[in-house]
């Protein structure tokens, strides 16, 4: 009986080492396939994260580009210069300004006219071409609050100074 009783108890025991074993075997199989899904799930985030990085980094550059250099506002328009070119070789000066209808009604038309600048020598240069879009220099129907881009481009007579003191529009 003793033998009998002992051959169970290593039956049984022998049961529970067996499926404490796929027990394990289970787990480990499991656990794989949750690394293997958590792996992909990180390389997704990673390209997500690299793509997020490249349009943050864009619209920083957008912003900067927009950045204002001078303001001013003239009957319900605020005039903002962006960006100031010369070039030594052509002897020009072209800036570059957004124009916006800062009142609740469309603004019927637009139109550059004539600008000067004036150096730090005191030297003053007219505009030859005053530019309300890339195209034209009247723009029609300008609706509010929606900034438009506009030029000035000035030929330089003596291109050696440092700065300019004043710009009148």
């Amino acid at each position: 009986m003793k033998k009998v009783n002992s051959l169970k108890k290593q039956k049984i025991e022998m049961r529970k080492s067996l499926l404490i074993g796929g027990l394990v075997l289970a787990n480990i199989m499991f656990a794989q396939s949750v690394c293997s899904h958590l792996e992909t799930e990180l390389k997704k985030s990673k390209l997500e994260i690299e793509e997020l990085s490249k349009q943050v980094a864009y619209y920083k550059e957008t912003l900067n580009l927009l950045k204002p250099i001078a303001q001013a506002s003239a009957n319900n328009l605020e005039f903002t210069i962006t960006n100031a070119t010369g070039n030594k070789v052509n002897k020009t000066l072209v800036i570059t300004y957004l124009y916006r209808n800062t009142s609740d009604t469309v603004r019927k038309y637009y139109q550059g006219m004539s600008s000067y600048i004036v150096d730090d020598r005191g030297n003053q240069n007219n505009t030859y071409e005053v530019l309300a879009n890339k195209e034209r220099s009247r723009v029609e129907s300008i609706q509010p609050d929606i900034p438009m881009k506009g030029f000035i481009k000035f030929k330089i007579n003596e291109i050696d100074f440092s700065y300019y003191k004043t710009f009148k529009c």
